[in-house]
């Protein structure tokens, strides 16, 4: 009786002991770190300059939020932080180049403005296209699936310029 005794009085000793280091453990996270998340937008928006980055969480899902400025556009990127994949792209105008148009029917078709907005998204299926008025020119609205990512891209009516373009992939948690 005494060795079960002694037995159960360090089982209950380790249990004491170990449990609690266990419950308070930080788990281990993989983590890219700033500099690859920057190098990684800069590499898809082909250059430009970082005017910000941040670390951000969206339920357990870690991403940084990495904002870069190219020429006349703000490039906005959430990369996972673990992996490193784009999840979010969208690129606007920061100077109000565009023109203001007083057109009132558009001088590119639908279909090749569509056929410009797949180009640009690389592939997939138009899911919307409509005809629309937006900052005082004419643009063709077009949404693009392409399995877990969506597109949306604004075409100049007149010109076939892109003038917004929106990329969104599909959170995989």
């Amino acid at each position: 009786m005494k060795t079960s005794k002694k037995t159960g009085i360090a089982v209950f000793l380790c249990i004491m002991v170990l449990l609690p280091a266990g419950l308070f453990a930080q788990t281990s996270r993989t983590d890219i770190g700033f500099d690859k998340a920057e190098e990684i937008a800069l590499a898809q928006a082909g250059g430009g300059t970082v005017v910000s980055s941040e670390l951000d969480r969206h339920d357990r899902f870690y991403y940084y939020e990495i904002e870069i400025i190219k020429d006349n556009e703000r490039h906005e990127f959430e990369i996972g932080s673990d992996d490193g994949l784009v999840y979010e792209h969208s690129i606007k105008q920061v100077r109000n180049i565009r023109r203001t148009s007083t057109a009132r029917t558009a001088e590119i078709s639908q279909a090749n403005a569509e056929a410009i907005a797949l180009e640009r998204a690389g592939g997939g299926r138009i899911t919307r296209s409509k005809l629309d008025r937006e900052d005082g020119i004419l643009v063709y609205e077009i949404n693009i699936s392409d399995g877990d990512t969506r597109y949306e891209l604004d075409i100049d009516a007149v010109t076939g310029d892109v003038v917004s373009y929106e990329m969104e992939v599909r959170y995989r948690r």
